[in-house]
């Protein structure tokens, strides 16, 4: 949709892009909202979910074109085939009542139908696409699926739905009638957004400020539709990624949606020219290209890498700068890193990048590098990284696991003849698979087969003959 305004000065044309406004983001999840996955078969299933006009500023006077759901782990078989349709309104209620007999009525009146659609399995996001935009004027918004007599046949793994919860019911679900329900999904209201200007956001290094969307510096150039940004004597050393946002603010529009940005592969190190044209009306994978055209060379450089995460790794929260994790070179050019006695306990999780000198212009991974621990303990933490490569490794060494020995089966320190004798009486006792306070099941499986049999007795007599 374009429209155009009259200006003393001439003509502005505004770019109709698709932005997204994202309502009830959580980290709680469940199979009943917005669409109960577990009552595919049982349709006609109603669910309404209320999103009052306070949350929803920025989509006054706009065409909403479709709203997403967002998944937890991947929409199961219980959604497969079933056909579910959407309708959306505005009401004067802010939460669903319950009366005196424990009743709570849908909203009935003024409920338009946008969407219809077969739900399919393995998706994280679930998006309704309307048959034609809805112009959201104010006012509270409900909206309201309904799964269809002819659904699927009833899947075996249930679909959960990432939202949050609340105090007050301000969704309901329901066969006959409606039940009040107290989780609200995650849902990116997605619309048509009128922007006048475009601007590129990345690392400071390259753009001149930090992912600031304010700096007209970086507003794009907009010729035929379709609009561009350069910049010259750049000297880059490795891939970067950036944002391009509508009217100098994400909550307008930002491409790519999301947290993913879009990255630029830099082959070599060198001076460049960037140029980054964008058309807001490409489909998805056209939208956004760059190219780099290297035009001099730059001298080797030396760079410093620092491990920035998590505190209970690094000791610091996610600083770049904290020279006390700068990695180490090895003679092999491989960075390491370490550090000893951090206490963990079980399911305790460290996240954390390799960054490039001290700041955030470069870091790998892309996604941040994960590791939970699964059972409590003091570890000792290496991580490698390989600059050419980009290649990572962590390992956690539990440091306060007991060592063991092959043969010392009664656990004194030493590999004897008296071994012999506690393997003898482990057998004869039948508890070959018991650890006690002279006996190692472990030390005790001396030829390293499944099992202490009379076999580990001779290969632990043959290693006393052996001098081993």
């Amino acid at each position: 949709m374009k429209k155009l305004f009259t200006l003393i000065a001439g003509f502005m044309m505004l770019s109709a892009s698709a932005a997204n406004l994202i309502v009830y983001d959580g980290n709680a999840t469940s199979s009943a909202l917005p669409i109960s996955s577990n009552f595919m078969d049982w349709g006609p299933y109603t669910h309404q979910v209320i999103y009052p006009e306070a949350y929803l500023g920025g989509l006054i006077g706009e065409d909403i074109t479709a709203v997403k759901y967002f998944v937890a782990n991947e929409a199961g078989s219980t959604l497969n085939g079933g056909k579910v349709e959407l309708y959306i309104g505005t009401t004067y209620q802010s939460v669903f009542s319950v009366d005196s007999w424990n009743n709570t009525s849908f909203i009935e009146d003024g409920l338009t139908k946008v969407a219809e659609m077969a739900m399919t399995a393995g998706s994280k996001e679930i998006e309704f696409t309307f048959d034609d935009p809805w112009t959201y004027e104010g006012g509270n918004i409900v909206i309201q699926t309904v799964i269809e007599e002819d659904g699927s046949v009833l899947g075996t793994t249930a679909t959960n739905f990432i939202g949050q919860t609340s105090d007050v019911a301000r969704a309901a679900t329901g066969k006959f009638s409606a039940s009040p329900a107290y989780f609200l999904p995650k849902t990116a209201f997605i619309y048509n957004a009128n922007v006048t200007v475009y601007t590129v956001v990345g690392p400071d290094a390259i753009f001149g400020s930090n992912w600031n969307t304010t700096d007209t510096n970086n507003d794009m150039v907009e010729n035929d539709g379709v609009y561009t940004w350069s910049k010259e004597g750049v000297t880059l050393y490795d891939d970067f990624g950036f944002k391009v946002v509508g009217n100098h603010s994400y909550d307008v529009y930002e491409w790519p949606m999301g947290p993913n940005n879009w990255n630029a592969t830099v082959e070599e190190e060198g001076i460049y020219t960037i140029l980054i044209t964008f058309d807001p009306n490409a489909e998805d994978a056209d939208r956004i290209t760059c190219t780099l055209t290297k035009t001099g060379d730059i001298d080797h450089v030396d760079h410093t890498y620092t491990v920035a995460g998590t505190e209970n790794l690094c000791g610091s929260f996610w600083n770049p700068a904290d020279e006390a994790n700068d990695m180490d070179k090895g003679e092999d050019g491989i960075y390491t890193w370490s550090k000893s006695s951090l206490e963990m306990s079980e399911g305790e999780k460290v996240e954390f990048k390799v960054t490039q000198d001290h700041a955030w212009t470069y870091a790998w991974p892309s996604n941040n590098w994960e590791y939970t621990f699964e059972e409590a303990g003091t570890y000792n933490v290496v991580i490698t990284f390989n600059a050419d490569t980009k290649e990572i490794t962590f390992t956690a060494t539990n440091a306060g696991a007991p060592t063991y020995q092959i043969g010392d089966v009664n656990k004194d320190g030493n590999v004897r003849i008296d071994d012999v004798t506690a393997l003898i009486d482990a057998l004869l006792s039948g508890n070959t698979d018991v650890e006690t306070e002279h006996y190692s099941p472990v030390c005790a499986n001396v030829n390293g087969d499944e099992s202490v049999s009379i076999s580990d007795v001779t290969a632990l007599i043959d290693i006393l003959l052996a001098g081993n």
